[in-house]
C-alpha cells in the first residue's frame, strides 16, 4: 500500500488527532510540478475537492470510504472524472476528509492522488437542546451551515442515529460540520486513541488533547487486531450499543503510513493550548517563528478555542512547524450593543447581527440579557449566508464607550471613492479626517492615502477601522490601519 491519508481529528469523520493513514495507489492526476502535500480538513465545496482553500482536481485520484459499506470498493474507487463524487454522492460539503496530492505554486490549485474520508461516530442521540447534541457521552455542537437538521418535519431528535463528521475544540467537544441520519443501525462506530488501557478496559478519546472519552469494555467475545492494542493506538471501536460506557463488540487498528520527508502539511483545527514557541493543535505541536506568515490575523490574536488553519512541514519528532497561519475567525467589533434578543440568541452591534450559541465563550458576564447598551467585543467569522456575524467570543469591555473599531480582512477597495468594504460594511474614508497606517507605533506619521490603497490585497490584508468619536458606520473613521 502506497497511498497516504491522514488523520486528525477528535473522532472526526476521517482523522484523528496526528495520524497519518494509509491507503494505497498512485493516482494520474498529479502534476509533474507542485508541492507534495497531505491535507486535512473540511470539504468546502465539491465538483473538484476544495479543502483548506485548496481545488484538488480528482480525475485519476484514489478515493477511500472506509465507513461506508454502499459506496466502498476494494482497493478504492479510482475516479474517472471531476463530477463523479457529486454525482454518485461520494463525498459531501462539510465531510473532514484527508487528500494526499500535490500543490500548484499559485497556492490555490492542486491535483489529489489519495482522498480518504472517515466518519467520527456513528451513533444515537441520547440528549438534544438547541445547538446541542449528547451522542456517546460525547457534546456535538452543530456547525452553523447544517442549522436546518435542527428545524422542520425532517429535524434531528432524540433516539436518531446519525453519522458525525466534525473537528475537537479545545474543550472536547466536536464541531460537526456534516451530520447524516442512519436507518435503525445494527452497530455503532467509535473512532480515537487508547487511553488508560488497563487489564480489559481503556478510554476512547477522539483527538489526543481530550482528558476524557469513552469507557470501553473488552469482553471475551471481543474481536481484538492480531497484533493487539496499546495506549496511544489510533482504533474504531464497534459495540451493539450507544452510549458512553462501549462493550466492544469489534477493534480495529488503523494502519499508519510514513509520511515523505519533505511532504507539506496542513491541518484545520481549534487551538487546544497557547504556551512555549506556538500552540497545541488536534495533537500536534505548533511550533512558529519569525518566518511564519499570518492571514486574518496577527501572532497576537492567537487564542486557545480560536479556528485556525496551518501550513508546514513535520519535523522528526512530529512537531509541526508552521509556514502560515490562517485564521478561520479573523472579525473582531468593538462598540456599544444595540440590542439583544435572547430567544433568538442575538445581538446587534455597528449594524450587523452578532449570532452566539452553545459554542460561544462568554467573558464579563454570563447573562447576554444585560449587555444591551454595554461596550462588548466580539470575535467571529461570518455566517454561511455571509449576513451575520458567528462568535467564538464576546468579552464584555464595560459601560458605553464613546470609540469603535472593526477589524477584518478587506474583501475590495476603491482609491477613487476612498472605500473600504469589510465584512460587507463599507468604510469611507476622508484624507482630512482619516490617518493611513501601514504598521503599529507611536508616533507614526502614516502613508498616503494612494500607498494605503494601493497596498490592499483583496481578502488577504487586514484592516483596523476605527473612529474615535464613533457617531455612524457612514462617518469617516478617525485611522485605517494595516494588521498583517
Amino acid at each position: 500500500m502506497n497511498c497516504i491519508l491522514v488523520q486528525i481529528t477528535k473522532g472526526l469523520t476521517v482523522l484523528a488527532a496526528g495520524m497519518i493513514m494509509a491507503c494505497g495507489g498512485n493516482g494520474s492526476s498529479t502534476p509533474a510540478t507542485g508541492t507534495a502535500t497531505i491535507s486535512t480538513g473540511v470539504v468546502e465545496k465539491l465538483g473538484s475537492v476544495t479543502v483548506n482553500g485548496v481545488t484538488f482536481k480528482v480525475s485519476g485520484a484514489k478515493l477511500q470510504l472506509r465507513d461506508d459499506a454502499a459506496n466502498q470498493v476494494a482497493g478504492g474507487r479510482v475516479l474517472q472524472n471531476e463530477t463523479e463524487l457529486q454525482d454518485n454522492n461520494l463525498l459531501k460539503v462539510g465531510m473532514v476528509v484527508a487528500v494526499k496530492g500535490r500543490i500548484d505554486n499559485n497556492g490555490v490549485d492542486g491535483a489529489a492522488t489519495e482522498i480518504e474520508f472517515r466518519d467520527t461516530l456513528k451513533g444515537r442521540i441520547d440528549n438534544l437542546v438547541d445547538d446541542r447534541l449528547t451522542v456517546m457521552g460525547q457534546t456535538i455542537l452543530v456547525d452553523d451551515r447544517i442549522k436546518g437538521l435542527l428545524a422542520g418535519p425532517n429535524a434531528l431528535k432524540v433516539n436518531d442515529d446519525i453519522q458525525i463528521s466534525g473537528i475537537v475544540d479545545d474543550k472536547g467537544q466536536i464541531r460537526a460540520s456534516h451530520i447524516e441520519k442512519q436507518n435503525a443501525l445494527a452497530e455503532f462506530e467509535a473512532k480515537g486513541f487508547i487511553n488508560n488501557l488497563n487489564g480489559n478496559t481503556f478510554t476512547l478519546v477522539v483527538d489526543q488533547g481530550q482528558s476524557s472519552g469513552i469507557a470501553v469494555t473488552i469482553n471475551g467475545s471481543t474481536t481484538l487486531p492480531v497484533s493487539g492494542i496499546k495506549n496511544g493506538d489510533f482504533v474504531e471501536v464497534s459495540a451493539a450499543g450507544s452510549s458512553a460506557n462501549l462493550t466492544a463488540t469489534k477493534i480495529a487498528l488503523e494502519d499508519t503510513l510514513k509520511r515523505g520527508a519533505d511532504d507539506q502539511f496542513e491541518v484545520e483545527g481549534y487551538i487546544a493550548v497557547i504556551g512555549g514557541s506556538g500552540f497545541t493543535l488536534r495533537g500536534y505541536t505548533v511550533i512558529t517563528n519569525s518566518a511564519t506568515v499570518y492571514r486574518g490575523g496577527v501572532a497576537a490574536d492567537l487564542l486557545a478555542g480560536m479556528k485556525v488553519e496551518v501550513e508546514g512541514v513535520l519535523d522528526a519528532s512530529n512537531n509541526l512547524i508552521a509556514k502560515k497561519v490562517t485564521f478561520k475567525e479573523s472579525l473582531r467589533l468593538n462598540g456599544n450593543a444595540a440590542s439583544v434578543d435572547t430567544t433568538a440568541k442575538n445581538l446587534s452591534l455597528l449594524g450587523k447581527t452578532i449570532i452566539y450559541n452553545n459554542g460561544t465563550e462568554f467573558s464579563g458576564f454570563t447573562d447576554p440579557a444585560t449587555l444591551t447598551g454595554k461596550n462588548v467585543e466580539v470575535r467571529g467569522n461570518l455566517s454561511a449566508d455571509g449576513l451575520a456575524i458567528i462568535a467564538a467570543k464576546i468579552d464584555l469591555k464595560g459601560n458605553a464607550a464613546a470609540d469603535a473599531f472593526i477589524r477584518g480582512p478587506v474583501a475590495s477597495a476603491n482609491l477613487a471613492v476612498r472605500q473600504l468594504n469589510i465584512i460587507g460594511i463599507l468604510v469611507t474614508t476622508d484624507d482630512a479626517i482619516t490617518k493611513y497606517k501601514d504598521q503599529e507605533s507611536t508616533p507614526d506619521p502614516g502613508i498616503s492615502a494612494a500607498a494605503f490603497f494601493s497596498g490592499i490585497v483583496p481578502n488577504v490584508t487586514v484592516v483596523k477601522v476605527r473612529w474615535n468619536p464613533f457617531s455612524s458606520l457612514t462617518a469617516a473613521p478617525k485611522e485605517v490601519q494595516y494588521e498583517n
